[in-house]
């Protein structure tokens, strides 16, 4: 896997296809986009983008979440949470999902924003999203095989 991440805007779309994308016949890059897309078609596809909002959806229960590929003990968890999830639920979801992205394309492109900067919200659901998202990508990025973080269309490997 490998995991782009910048500011909004900064073009890390753009820099992934030109970076990673095969050139020739057939090479035509389809886009996954978290804010629209079911579990196992994010799972699946190697272009994904708005991770970011992928996992809001996740959290605010507009994805479901097969639950049966989980351990027994977290899927119970999550079944008797009421949404959005409380930390408690979102214990395991971090390295479930990581681990589920590693699984359904280990070739994967993910793209992904940069929320935790700026005013800090004063929304107690925007703060835990932040958070997750943040516990999430760090676990993306310790199982990338590269990190890159792209500003102004410039991209800067990290990893």
């Amino acid at each position: 896997m490998i995991l782009v991440t910048g500011g909004s805007g900064q073009g890390k779309r753009g820099f992934s296809q030109g970076a990673f994308a095969k050139s020739g016949p057939g090479s035509r890059v389809v886009w996954c986009d978290g804010s629209k897309a079911g579990w196992d078609t994010f799972m699946r596809e190697k272009w994904g983008w708005n991770f970011h909002l992928f996992i809001r959806r996740i959290m605010l229960g507009e994805v479901a979440v097969p639950l049966e590929r989980m351990s027994s003990m977290l899927a119970q968890r999550l079944q008797e949470m009421e949404l959005p999830w409380t930390q408690e639920a979102r214990k395991g979801l971090a390295s479930f999902l990581v681990q589920s992205l590693l699984e359904g394309n280990e070739n994967r492109i993910l793209v992904t924003e940069e929320i935790g900067c700026g005013i800090v919200p004063a929304d107690p659901f925007e703060r835990m999203y932040r958070e997750e998202t943040g516990r999430v990508c760090c676990l993306a990025a310790a199982e990338a095989r590269q990190v890159w973080r792209v500003c102004c269309g410039l991209g800067q490997r990290i990893k």
